[in-house]
């Protein structure tokens, strides 16, 4: 019972220090912006991480890290937004890219 308890407690210590320092490296992404199921959620779809060479498309749930990045204005564009991600605990669903700065491209998405 003592090693479970042991073995339990190291696990979910290292879990919680790998979704650190995964969420800690801020990233840029590149992509279109498109609203989210709810108030103050965006979706970016098609977005490729600036410096993937394999320009890998993914899609992140986004949201605004505080106040001063204004996603709203954004929507349906093409934007470059930077942020921290946090890896889904759900398979099969988007990560969330929290903004700290976003990056008007184009007026469209293509």
């Amino acid at each position: 019972m003592h090693r479970t308890t042991i073995a339990l407690a190291g696990a979910v210590l290292l879990s919680a220090a790998l979704l650190t320092a995964q969420s800690s490296n801020p990233t840029t992404y590149r992509g279109c912006l498109q609203p989210g199921t709810s108030q103050g959620n965006y979706l970016l779809t098609n977005a490729v991480a600036k410096g993937d060479k394999t320009r890998s498309k993914v899609a992140l749930k986004v949201v605004p890290e505080n106040a001063k990045v204004n996603l709203e204005a954004q929507v349906t564009h093409e934007v470059e937004v930077t942020g921290s991600v946090t890896p889904s605990a759900q398979q099969g669903q988007p990560g969330t890219l929290t903004a700290t700065k976003v990056a008007w491209k184009a007026d469209y998405c293509g």
